[in-house]
């Protein structure tokens, strides 16, 4: 005798053309309500972007103090450089009378003369330091040009020098010029630094 219905299958799914699945998208068969997807966890990618920004602030920071300090310094050179440009251009003074010039202070009573082998000079002159010269160690002497002009035309220059001297010391300056001959005509005197 032969059975023509075979056991039914174990396990969880019918076979092949017997019974039915449930319909697609619905449940699966045996199973309780779908899990709903699981959140991910952004954590590291936060810690990562808030490092980074951190980073750029830092940075940022860092070029603005460099970029001030920069200004500063860029001031500080052209101020610089602006009193560099007064020292070294030629201001009108007259024979005899003080006058200040780049921090020294030179007395009254100078006087346009003669060298003893010709040549014109400057004698009598004495010089007073009145402020120290922050880029020069030590004492500081000084070195002035005077230009003789008639008109505009520059006849002479005479070149002085001191010893050296701290703030408040005084010196007799030395000064002598290239020409054989002594100057006359001469209506203006200039001075202004050697170098």
């Amino acid at each position: 005798m032969s059975d023509q219905n075979p056991p039914p299958p174990s396990g969880p799914y019918p076979p092949q053309g017997q019974g039915s699945f449930p319909p697609q998208g619905g449940q699966p068969y045996g199973y309780g309500q779908p899990m709903p997807p699981q959140k991910k966890s952004h954590l590291a990618r936060n810690i990562i972007i808030g490092v980074v920004l951190a980073l750029i602030l830092m940075c940022g920071g860092c070029f603005a103090i460099v970029g001030v300090g920069a200004n500063e310094v860029a001031k500080e050179v052209d101020k610089s450089i602006k009193e560099e440009q007064k020292n070294d251009t030629p201001t009108e003074v007259k024979e005899g009378q003080a006058f200040k010039h780049d921090g020294y202070a030179i007395a009254a009573g100078w006087k346009v003369g003669e060298e003893e082998y010709g040549g014109t000079t400057i004698t009598n002159m004495r010089v007073t330091v009145e402020e120290a010269d922050p880029d020069v160690e030590g004492g500081r002497s000084a070195w002035l040009t005077f230009r003789f002009y008639k008109g505009a035309d520059v006849l002479l220059e005479v070149n002085c020098t001191s010893n050296e001297m701290q703030v408040g010391e005084t010196s007799k300056m030395d000064c002598s010029s290239l020409e054989t001959e002594p100057i006359k005509g001469w209506d203006t005197i200039k001075v202004a630094d050697a170098f």
